[in-house]
């Protein structure tokens, strides 16, 4: 499933790659300039726009600045998600291992809650935002070209 294997590719990311990391979906769009390392953390988490108590994690946006509490968080969520129960759905094991990994870590680890609206907005349609980061996700994929061409400044653009 691709979902564990995710989990366990961002565990190796963190531990290989020195400084911060943005692990980002490939259909959010950095939508206006922020640098969300500014503040103290670990391990920066965006809520859901979607409020499930097991999942109140999005796992399409995560800031993981380069210490050992980041490291054991995206080492905890690997764990978690590549030893869920036979027949629970691998798509939702990373959501769900994040949430195991907040209450396992929170007092141990500096854990930033990030809002959605600003930093994963989920839009509803085209619509205005003063978002940094615009998740597109699911049957919003079309909604992509438009807030792309606000990025480029542009109503048009082709791929090279």
């Amino acid at each position: 499933n691709f979902i564990p294997v995710r989990s366990q590719a961002y565990a190796k990311m963190r531990r290989s790659i020195r400084g911060n990391i943005v692990y980002i979906d490939c259909d959010v769009v950095a939508y206006k300039k922020v640098d969300p390392f500014v503040v103290d953390f670990d391990i920066g988490l965006t809520d859901s726009f979607k409020t499930w108590p097991l999942m109140p994690f999005n796992g399409g946006m995560v800031f993981a600045k380069d210490t050992p509490g980041a490291q054991r968080y995206m080492d905890t969520v690997m764990e978690a998600s590549n030893n869920t129960p036979v027949g629970l759905p691998g798509w939702w094991t990373d959501q769900l291992a994040m949430r195991l990994a907040y209450e396992i870590l929170k007092d141990e680890i500096n854990i930033k809650i990030f809002p959605h609206k600003l930093f994963n907005f989920v839009p509803e349609g085209v619509q205005a935002t003063d978002a940094y980061f615009v998740h597109c996700k699911g049957d919003r994929k079309n909604l992509m070209r438009q807030y792309l061409s606000t990025v480029l400044e542009t109503d048009h653009w082709t791929l090279a």
